[in-house]
């Protein structure tokens, strides 16, 4: 879905770029991340059909020792050394909302959205707690190769958002799959909403403002996930 209003990002981070390619943004291949990562290069992303403009520079993290030392470790010093940060992309960072060396931001970065999804609620078949229902659920989704975009859980009950189920064929296995693990409940046609930003956990009061915004547009939530990442809110 195309957004009139969309704005061009001058710079994100690679974390933040992970998060979109993993939820839809067909831009970036997922092995292009790795690549910025490990052998420490920027990456612009531009648009072919304006090859002018400056598009999107995606800078290898600050915090993760990808800038120049300002020690030699010795022997009695075991830690690793100080880094300091690269002058240039610091400013550069900062000028666009990208705050210290952790880059948090005030506000998030972007919105994306998944469509065509199934959403399968496991209800456990077990009165008392059992500790091998996740893996039995987990474990029917690697023997079918399904893959779960998005995870809720409990004791008792587990929600899985899947945008592999291409055919009702493909449902109706993995439902039957996980009918041994427990009441089975499936939902189509939902969609996955994600925002994105840097270090949303120090954005106060920033989960309450996205329900509002989905409650005033009439959109009812299903499932609500936040990575260890700190980075996405879906």
């Amino acid at each position: 879905m195309k957004i009139p209003s969309a704005r061009l990002l001058p710079t994100i981070t690679l974390e933040e770029a992970s998060e979109l390619t993993y939820y839809g943004s067909e831009v970036i291949h997922p092995f292009t991340t790795n690549q910025i990562r490990h052998a420490n290069i920027p990456l612009r992303l531009k648009n072919v059909k304006n090859p002018t403009a400056n598009g999107t520079i995606i800078y290898p993290s600050q915090s993760s020792g990808s800038s120049t030392p300002s020690a030699l470790p010795n022997s009695h010093s075991p830690s690793p050394p100080a880094m300091i940060p690269n002058p240039v992309i610091y400013s550069f960072m900062s000028a666009n909302g990208y705050y210290s060396l952790s880059q948090s931001r005030r506000i998030p970065s972007a919105i994306i959205s998944k469509d065509s999804i199934v959403l399968i609620n496991v209800q456990s078949n077990r009165e008392s707690k059992s500790h091998g229902f996740l893996v039995n659920v987990f474990g029917t989704l690697d023997k079918l190769q399904a893959v779960a975009d998005l995870i809720t859980s409990s004791e008792q009950s587990v929600s899985l958002a899947l945008s592999s189920l291409e055919s009702e064929d493909s449902i109706r296995r993995v439902c039957e799959g996980l009918s041994g693990c427990g009441k089975v409940e499936i939902m189509r046609e939902m969609a996955i909403v994600s925002v994105i930003g840097h270090k949303m956990r120090n954005m106060v009061g920033i989960a309450g403002q996205i329900f509002s915004t989905l409650a005033s547009g009439g959109v009812n939530i299903y499932l609500i996930g936040q990575g260890a990442s700190e980075i996405n809110i879906s």
